[in-house]
């Protein structure tokens, strides 16, 4: 009778594994049996089944592994309990040099890797922070964000904001340092106490925005970019700025100044729109308006202007109601459309 029992008590263990197996066969299509971290470390946690990733022999080896991110991985898995025609599942793992999505959304999947569209990052600095190491990136923002802290950006990247708006909270600004950033409809937005501030700072770089939006409210002295030894390039969109003292939207230092098909607002006691020491500086068929008392719309010295079908707009109480102020090697080309009223 013992001997049954233990019978019994095996065969229902054994039917208890072998269930266990089918569920897990049938359970493969709606779960991902491996976790991968941002650096690529790859981690097989499936049971009951075995894995092959891209051309490799299928194994059910569970030690992290390495994985190139710089090219696209294809995992694919299936039971243990082989048979014809048994069915095989597989996932594409992206490459950190393609897409990396980051914002807030409800519908969040943590069983894929972080930084992907179905599992967003949920922070700008972690998807800066990848870029940093090395990988070509293109950063989509699904929502609204804050950057809560400066970040030094030192690697090429493209930031695709879809329209959404990037906070910078309190004295956060992004520096960009020796790097080509690409920036598309995205809205930067900042308001600060500080005595002295800026949104972006660019040294030996290059900054593209194409149809972005940069918004920012000043307590005294403050630029939205600053650029020094670097090219800026702005098509499309604009540059509003207000602040209490002296308002700057582009300041510039030995750097190469291109702005095309764009709106410039300035606002402030002393309100500039572009200071240029040295390089060259280029706009063409844009809007530009001052609101304060003393103004210019471009302060230059040392450097080469191209003006062309620009209108000048500036509500100044005080100062003798001119566009420029260069000065005597400076070189100044401009057409007859460019217009200029001041009240």
């Amino acid at each position: 009778m013992a001997f049954k029992r233990a019978g019994l008590r095996i065969s229902i263990f054994l039917t208890f594994v072998f269930c266990c197996q089918i569920a897990v066969a049938l359970d493969v299509q709606e779960i991902i049996p491996y976790s991968i971290d941002r650096d690529g470390t790859f981690t097989f946690t499936g049971d009951f089944l075995i894995y092959q990733i891209d051309d490799e022999y299928w194994s059910a080896d569970k030690t992290p592994r390495k994985l190139d991110m710089r090219q696209d991985h294809i995992v694919r898995w299936q039971s243990m309990a082989y048979e014809e025609g048994n069915p095989v599942s597989s996932k594409k793992i992206m490459r950190h040099g393609a897409d990396i999505y980051v914002g807030s959304t409800s519908s969040r999947d943590r069983q894929y890797p972080a930084g992907s569209i179905q599992n967003p990052y949920q922070t700008i600095e972690e998807a800066l922070a990848l870029a940093n190491e090395g990988y070509l990136c293109k950063v989509h923002l699904v929502s609204d964000m804050e950057m809560e802290r400066s970040f030094t950006l030192t690697q090429d990247c493209t930031i695709d904001g879809a329209d959404h708006t990037l906070c910078f909270i309190d004295d956060a600004v992004l520096f960009v340092q020796d790097a080509d950033v690409q920036l598309e409809l995205c809205v930067l937005k900042k308001e600060s106490n500080a005595s002295s501030d800026r949104i972006i700072d660019a040294k030996g770089s290059s900054l593209s925005f194409y149809d972005c939006e940069l918004i920012g409210n000043f307590l005294e002295t403050a630029s939205m970019v600053d650029l020094k030894d670097s090219r800026l390039s702005f098509n499309g969109g604009g540059l509003t700025m207000q602040s209490k003292e002296y308002a700057v939207l582009v300041n510039s230092r030995d750097s190469a100044v291109s702005i095309n098909e764009s709106r410039l607002t300035c606002t402030g006691v002393h309100a500039t729109a572009l200071s240029v020491n040295g390089g060259s500086c280029s706009l063409t068929n844009s809007s530009c308006t001052l609101w304060g008392e003393l103004g210019r719309m471009i302060e230059a010295s040392g450097t080469r202007l191209s003006l062309y079908g620009n209108s000048f707009t500036g509500h100044l109480t005080k100062g003798d109601g001119r566009s420029l102020y260069v000065d005597e090697i400076c070189t100044v080309i401009q057409d007859e459309d460019n217009v200029e009223v001041f009240d």
